[in-house]
């Protein structure tokens, strides 16, 4: 059986994972859908796959989140919930 996982332990997990979504967030609007003079960018394409490239980053950041919860269970689970795994 793995090592259990504590609450704390999977809730830094998650800000860790929370932050880098935000971090995400924040650098693709300012990087990609603003010009170095402050206006917005107005080619669809380039918006486009902008937002694109954004969502892909956060569902993996995402996806991380759902990964740490099923390590969670899995390295928590008592005796009869090991058979499952």
């Amino acid at each position: 059986m793995k090592n259990k996982i504590s609450e704390e332990q999977v809730g830094a997990r998650y800000g860790v994972e929370m932050q880098r979504m935000i971090e995400a967030i924040v650098n693709h609007c300012e990087d990609n859908l603003y010009n170095a003079d402050g206006s917005p960018k107005m080619d669809p394409g380039e918006v486009s796959r902008a937002i694109d490239s954004l969502i892909a980053t956060l569902r993996h950041e995402a996806s991380l989140i759902k990964d740490t919860v099923y390590e969670a269970y899995e390295a928590n689970a008592d005796e009869s919930q090991a058979e499952l795994f």
